[in-house]
């Protein structure tokens, strides 16, 4: 029976299989090694070269800060508009205020949304209100809604004292006299 094998593969079949079989062997063996990382003798410690992970945010303290924006939309010839918005938010923490309406206005009298947005990111710093805030503002005029809306997006970081208001910002519209304001007051609760 043995004779009969080896007739039927002849020699250098099994020297070519037997190459095939071996080559992933030799090749794993001429691969570089990569060194090990250094124990530090500490446990937990992989090696002293490791890359530093950055030092967590540490968490707010316990009190919750009231952010309150208020937004004046002046226009020449009419009382102003005045639209106020709060949000009480954990230290450390965010807050948003989300208002959507609907109206028809413009050349065609589409249904279009109107948003007044307002988002806030307190972070007590001593005794003072390091301040993220984000507006959101459109306005249609209802005595004119086919002239559109004006909107106004604005983004801030303000540092506050408790229970101050600030004018943080004031923009102006590009075709008209209107002019929007946004007044913001961050009041730490105890």
């Amino acid at each position: 029976m043995k004779n009969r094998f080896r007739s039927l593969m002849p020699r250098s079949s099994i020297v070519a299989l037997a190459a095939l079989l071996a080559a992933p062997i030799v090749l794993r063996a001429q691969e570089p090694e990569t060194p090990a990382p250094k124990a530090s003798g500490k446990p937990g410690v992989a090696s002293e070269k490791a890359t530093p992970r950055p030092a967590p945010t540490p968490p707010g303290q316990l009190v919750n800060v009231r952010v309150e924006v208020k937004i004046s939309d002046e226009r020449p010839g009419l009382a102003p508009i005045t639209k106020v918005m709060s949000v009480t938010v954990a230290d450390g923490h965010s807050g948003m205020v989300r208002s959507t309406t609907q109206s028809n206005f413009g050349a065609a009298g589409a249904m279009h949304h109107v948003p007044l947005n307002v988002d806030v990111s307190p972070r007590l710093e001593g005794n003072r209100v390091r301040l993220r805030v984000s507006l959101d503002y459109d306005f249609v005029d209802p005595a004119n809604p086919k002239a559109g809306s004006h909107s106004v997006r604005e983004s801030l970081s303000l540092v506050l004292e408790s229970g101050r208001t600030v004018r943080a910002a004031e923009s102006a519209d590009p075709l008209t006299d209107r002019k929007v304001s946004l007044d913001v007051t961050a009041t730490v609760l105890k």
